[in-house]
């Protein structure tokens, strides 16, 4: 009798200290409930939304730059070198860059993933050549300002002790606007092309359509006449040779290139025609 007494009074004990427990808990809730914030906080959280491509801020930037380095370009090389001119062309693509972000129902707002990708690179690219430059051209000035040290050498070695060639450099700014230029075209022309839709949906070829566009940008700049679309016209072996060793050098296979051959050289056609 005494046991089962003793044990009721244990039981009562225990149920007397869960119950202060739970108390004890729900006050702690209640007096920091503002670190729990409402129930709905997370559901209500905007997504952060990630920027990919060229904005307009980029592309003022880019203008600023180019301007400022045309001047410089201009004043140690003349108005009618051809770094000048390059240099003069890739300020006119920077200002269609700017001019198409601008507007909202430009085609450049529609664009792929990967268009967008590669906006960002060429600016990127831009940006770069367009310092060199800058920096190539205030040094001579300033030199020249003081003591007059003839035509620009054809050769500058930079801070890093590397050596460039201005007319390589040339070839850069060339290639880079004119790449530009393409993928202008392509984002803002009316219809999809064609030949861009079959080149995609070749599983072989994927990718493939940005690679042809750089590298028939880097032959252009190459050209005599600047450009390599009458020499595909002309269906030019040398340039197709140039164009093929590209597209192996950037992964794909030689013989899904042979294979498709024809439907590459149509979409180069078909980029000249935009």
């Amino acid at each position: 009798m005494l046991g089962w007494h003793l044990c009721r009074q244990v039981a009562k004990s225990l149920n007397l200290i869960i119950l202060l427990c739970l108390v004890s808990f729900i006050a702690i809730l209640h007096t920091h409930k503002h670190l729990l914030g409402p129930p709905s906080t997370l559901a209500r959280q905007p997504e952060v939304e990630i920027t990919v491509g060229c904005s307009v801020n980029d592309a003022e930037r880019l203008i600023s730059l180019s301007r400022s380095t045309l001047e410089k370009t201009r004043r140690a090389c003349g108005e009618y070198d051809e770094l000048t001119l390059e240099v003069s062309s890739m300020l006119k693509v920077l200002r269609r860059l700017r001019k198409e972000l601008k507007d909202s129902h430009s085609g450049v707002h529609r664009a792929s993933f990967a268009r967008r990708m590669e906006f960002e690179k060429l600016s990127y690219r831009c940006e770069r050549i367009l310092t060199v430059i800058d920096s190539i051209m205030t040094k001579y000035n300033e030199r020249s300002a003081h003591r007059r040290s003839g035509k620009l050498m054809a050769r500058i070695t930079l801070g890093d002790g590397t050596t460039k060639d201005l007319t390589d450099i040339g070839q850069q700014v060339s290639t880079l606007a004119t790449a530009m230029l393409i993928n202008l075209n392509v984002c803002c022309s009316e219809s999809r092309g064609n030949i861009e839709q079959r080149l995609e949906d070749v599983s072989d070829l994927r990718g493939i359509g940005l690679k042809v566009e750089w590298a028939t940008a880097n032959l252009a700049a190459k050209a005599s006449d600047g450009t390599v679309w009458t020499s595909y016209e002309d269906d030019d072996e040398k340039v197709w040779r140039s164009l093929r060793r590209s597209l192996i050098d950037d992964g794909y296979g030689s013989s899904v290139i042979q294979k498709h051959q024809q439907l590459i050289r149509e979409y180069v056609a078909e980029l000249g025609n935009r």
